[in-house]
């Protein structure tokens, strides 16, 4: 069994979507004039119940609210890890995509103008083989670096050639809803609790 509970120079490092930072559970305050723009995180998101069973201190959840796969994996290659750092993600939906701009902009594609030509051109079987493919070049990055992650994914994709070997929806945790929090869409208490609780068990296997 691997000791990962004792080193408390140890950091956790959670990626995702909203599913992840736990927007609208108790304590969650989104961005607004009022509060300078800041967001406050749920303690009860599962990156930070995670921590606390790991009894690791320090929390780095750069999960943001609309994420797609593609910028959650270019997050995880822009970020610095230590080898005992401990890397977890909950994978967004496969619709969801970025692009990339000469000044190195960011644009999601899932509303406006851009949205309209984006889809026209791309279909969710396209978008699901893109999200595979960002997982699995973050997992053999991860790996390369000897960093401990976990993986969950968020929606099953349906997806599949016999040209495609890289992806196997078994090695990463289902993120089940089974409970919705205070906007009855995102996850819930008991969502967040059970996903924490299956990850502990997966780094401990």
């Amino acid at each position: 069994m691997v000791e990962l509970a004792t080193n408390t120079n140890k950091k956790l490092f959670a990626f995702g979507c909203s599913c992840t930072i736990g927007e609208y559970l108790p304590g969650w305050q989104a961005a607004t004039a009022d509060n300078n723009w800041k967001t406050t995180l749920s303690d009860d998101a599962w990156p930070f119940v995670l921590a606390r069973k790991l009894c690791i201190t320090q929390v780095e959840n750069l999960a943001w609210g609309g994420d797609s796969n593609h910028e959650i994996m270019h997050k995880v290659l822009l970020t610095d890890f230590s080898p005992n750092d401990v890397v977890v993600i909950a994978w967004s939906f496969a619709g969801r995509e970025i692009t990339f701009h000469p000044k190195g902009i960011i644009k999601q594609t899932m509303w406006g103008e851009s949205a309209k030509k984006f889809y026209s051109a791309h279909d969710i079987v396209d978008l699901e083989l893109k999200s595979m493919e960002y997982i699995h070049h973050t997992k053999l990055y991860l790996e390369s670096l000897g960093v401990k992650y976990v993986m969950a994914i968020t929606e099953p994709w349906k997806f599949k050639t016999p040209k495609w070997r890289f992806y196997n929806s078994d090695d990463y945790l289902f993120y089940h809803f089974i409970d919705r929090a205070l906007d009855n869409e995102h996850p819930g208490l008991r969502s967040h609790a059970q996903l924490a609780n299956r990850m502990h068990e997966r780094l401990l296997d």
